[in-house]
């Protein structure tokens, strides 16, 4: 005897079986590194992708587990290129391999086994200094394989510090202009305000007879001295803003229009200005009113 729930207790069990094998499937496609299967000469061929080529290959969907397809991973061979299909098994952050500040493109990683041969170049993760494990790497290379020989080992930071060279040089560069900048800057505000003062002398004379006090004139002074370096402050990020595609080849891990770096340095400048315009401000407020109206 069959009822009207019938149907839908058989889309219940559609809909829990279908649930039941998504699951089974994220359980069966897990991320991992290789292991030594994955580098045997008949293994099945399966990649690490950074998670560049992942949003680009599989976008909206997980990348591990799925198929991909490369160009021959043997370029000096006999035979043509060819597109040859492996297995995703993980997924790992995009580094910058070419330049440290250039993004670079995307990267895939495989096995020695893919290649018809051991690498000639290695990566050794080491726990103290890596100057102090070169005679072990060695004898270790050589335990290996008798014919292997090491030509350079070098710490990771001499190949970060040669990729760096160039765009250091640029930004000590830089650095010595934009100090020259400020000074130039400095000497210029207080050379203007300073002469400001001097000619509104009788003009601060009379602000005092009428009961302006000392710190009336400060933020006279000071308050002008800002307003200068305000408009000066807002045409030099117009023209950061307008560089900042050309700043961006030299700036690593640091967003060209990075909002905590403009503001410090907004900061910084007027501290400056109201520093240089402080000076000048103080010799005026001390004036007295007497001596004020009668030097003019």
């Amino acid at each position: 005897m069959s009822t009207g729930h019938e149907p839908a207790r058989k889309r219940r069990r559609d809909s829990e079986g279908a649930q039941a094998n998504k699951r089974n499937q994220r359980l069966t496609a897990r991320p991992r590194w290789f292991n030594e299967d994955d580098n045997r000469p008949n293994a099945p061929l399966r990649f690490v992708i950074d998670d560049k080529i992942a949003a680009l290959a599989f976008p909206g969907r997980s990348a591990v587990g799925q198929r991909l397809l490369v160009r021959n991973l043997r370029p000096q061979g006999p035979n043509p290129p060819t597109n040859v299909g492996g297995e995703v098994i993980g997924v790992v952050r995009h580094q910058r391999h070419e330049s440290m500040a250039i993004e670079g493109r995307e990267a895939i990683f495989f096995v020695d086994a893919a290649l018809g041969g051991a690498a000639n170049r290695w990566i050794v993760r080491t726990q103290g200094p890596p100057e102090s494990m070169g005679p072990s790497i060695r004898a270790a290379i050589a335990e290996a394989d008798p014919r292997a020989s090491v030509i350079e080992m070098q710490p990771m930071t001499a190949f970060v510090d040669k990729s760096m060279d160039p765009i250091r040089f640029s930004v000590i560069l830089i650095s010595i202009f934009a100090a020259v900048a400020v000074v130039l800057a400095v000497v210029g505000l207080y050379g203007v305000i300073s002469t400001a003062v001097r000619q509104r002398t009788a003009e601060i004379g009379v602000r005092m007879a009428f009961g302006a006090t000392h710190g009336n004139i400060l933020r006279l002074i000071i308050g002008e001295g800002l307003g200068l370096s305000a408009f000066g402050v807002v045409a030099g990020l117009v023209g950061a803003f307008a560089i900042t595609g050309w700043m961006k080849s030299m700036l690593v891990g640091v967003k060209p229009t990075d909002p905590v770096t403009f503001g410090s340095i907004t900061a910084l400048f007027l501290a400056i200005s109201a520093v240089a315009a402080w000076l000048p401000a103080r010799r005026a407020a001390r004036l007295a009113p007497t001596i004020a109206l009668r030097d003019e």
